[in-house]
């Protein structure tokens, strides 16, 4: 929700968002879920919100075991996964694996958990309008929600990990405010 009441800071009013309508939605994927909230007219709808197990730490623990088995090493620390997939490749002193390929199947793999919650909202996905991707895994996950939901207006938070907790500080400011 705050990544939405963010969005709607700086939305003119005729933004789809705040049209009843039509619904918005907000991806949260984390490090140990992949949350969504739909919302109508910045009302949230908690009967098609929601959350399940994934997020960054499914992609990782798949990339790992995909790494142990063509490699021979044995499934590695998530951390060093990680870190492999930002720098290009990890160093485990008697071998260099090099991430390219490992990081091409990042996209596959965030589509399928994507895939999975979006059919969970049925008919009702036709209706949306506009997502707004937040939170800590969103890099992670930005090609396959734009990939997805290509015929919506897919906006990327300007800094993801930041956006919610931005925008419950102007909920926050808002009930000051009545």
């Amino acid at each position: 929700m705050g990544a939405l009441r963010l969005a709607a800071q700086s939305l003119p009013t005729d933004d789809p968002i705040f049209d009843s309508k039509l619904l918005s939605m907000v991806i949260d994927p984390g490090y140990r879920t992949l949350d969504w909230l739909v919302a109508s007219a910045t009302t949230p709808d908690l009967k098609f919100s929601g959350s399940f197990d994934g997020g960054v730490s499914s992609i990782l623990r798949e990339l790992s075991q995909a790494i142990g088995y063509e490699e021979g090493t044995g499934s590695l620390e998530f951390d060093m996964v990680e870190q492999g997939l930002e720098t290009g490749s990890i160093n485990l002193g008697h071998m260099v694996i090099d991430m390219q390929p490992y990081k091409a199947m990042v996209p596959t793999i965030a589509g399928n958990e994507v895939a999975t919650f979006l059919a969970r909202l049925g008919n009702r996905r036709a209706s949306i309008a506009k997502v707004f991707i937040a939170g800590g895994g969103a890099d992670y996950y930005k090609e396959a929600i734009h990939a997805e939901l290509s015929t919506c207006d897919v906006v990327d938070m300007g800094d993801p990990l930041m956006s919610n907790a931005r925008g419950y500080w102007l909920s926050g400011c808002d009930a000051f405010d009545d």
